[in-house]
């Protein structure tokens, strides 16, 4: 190519506007139109390849910090296309490691939205197989898995098909509390524990078609019967009501069983109102006859004025109790 002076390009307009410290023009000689001869300084001949290397095939390796900052509204940020594996291949399509050998508090992964306004659908990560959703975080932090979790120790949480909750290590327990005080877990086969961690080692269990606490009540069953015992000197607490519908009241032979522990306890029977065990009742007085065939008429009429006394305040006493109708 003969010698040409720069004011012989046609692009010779870009000479003119380079800056006093602009170095090295570079002539493009094989453009077309406006751009054919045009004059390019070294600086914008080194961002080109730099944009080009960036966008080339190749893999590219950074050794320092890389910002994206999105210039433009309503455009995302990063997106890949085009991972595909095929035969016996295993490249992972993100792979990140690190050190962590620090004071400090580091985050691995870090996302941080600011939720302005979004449509009730929006969702924080939706990881999907086959473009079927299979765990997503929702705003609100719940997270949602389609075929259950996985917790480790043969424990996993099931909840596609029947919104169950699988655990199926024999030593799975379910603690609650701040202090982890109140457990459930399985205590031996078809045996479901309820306790709270004292040092007594109160549970309630259930054991197929029984309960059985450990220290207060034990409800059960034998081939024919419903059964309910409190063991261990415990006291059966009902506070609201007990019904018993055509059914009858058992009661031991040996020791016996007593209605009411104390004087002061109140019952009553027939919807009366229920009161303390009432007063004594007198002994009937007996008078004195005088001679062998004579009958005292005034000891005669006082004994049936006894008799009656004590016969109209045991019906009085009934009556308090509802035993017979006032």
């Amino acid at each position: 190519m003969a010698d040409t002076a720069a004011s012989g390009f046609s692009g010779i307009g870009v000479w003119t506007a380079m800056a006093s410290g602009d170095l090295f023009p570079f002539i493009d000689v094989s453009g077309t139109g406006a751009a054919k001869n045009s004059v390019a300084t070294l600086t914008e001949l080194v961002a080109q390849l730099k944009l080009n290397t960036i966008a080339g095939t190749g893999a590219n390796t950074f050794t320092a910090l890389q910002t994206i900052t999105q210039a433009s509204a309503n455009a995302g940020v990063i997106a890949s296309t085009g991972y595909s594996l095929t035969g016996s291949n295993a490249t992972n399509m993100i792979d990140l490691a690190g050190t962590w050998n620090t004071t400090g508090a580091p985050t691995a992964i870090k996302l941080n939205i600011t939720n302005t306004a979004s449509d009730g659908a929006s969702l924080l990560m939706d990881l999907r197989v086959g473009g079927t959703s299979q765990f997503k975080v929702l705003p609100s932090g719940e997270a949602i898995a389609r075929h259950g979790i996985s917790a480790g120790q043969g424990t996993f949480i099931d909840y596609y098909a029947a919104a169950s909750i699988l655990m199926t290590s024999d030593s799975a327990i379910i603690t609650m509390g701040i202090s982890n005080d109140i457990y459930l877990s399985r205590a031996a086969t078809n045996t479901l524990e309820l306790g709270s961690e004292q040092t007594d080692g109160t549970y309630m269990r259930i054991n197929g078609d029984k309960l059985v606490g450990s220290k207060y009540i034990s409800l059960g069953h034998d081939a024919t019967n419903g059964v309910i015992s409190v063991a261990g000197g415990g006291v059966l607490s009902i506070t609201t009501g007990l019904s018993f519908l055509d059914l009858n009241i058992v009661l031991g032979t040996t020791t016996g069983t007593k209605i009411g522990t104390a004087t002061t306890q109140k019952l009553a029977f027939w919807n009366a109102t229920p009161v303390v065990q009432q007063a004594a009742i007198s002994d009937v007085s007996s008078n004195t006859y005088t001679g062998a065939d004579t009958v005292s008429l005034a000891n005669l009429d006082a004994q049936f004025g006894n008799i009656e006394t004590a016969i109209n305040t045991i019906i009085a006493r009934l009556e308090t109790i509802g035993l017979i109708a006032a």
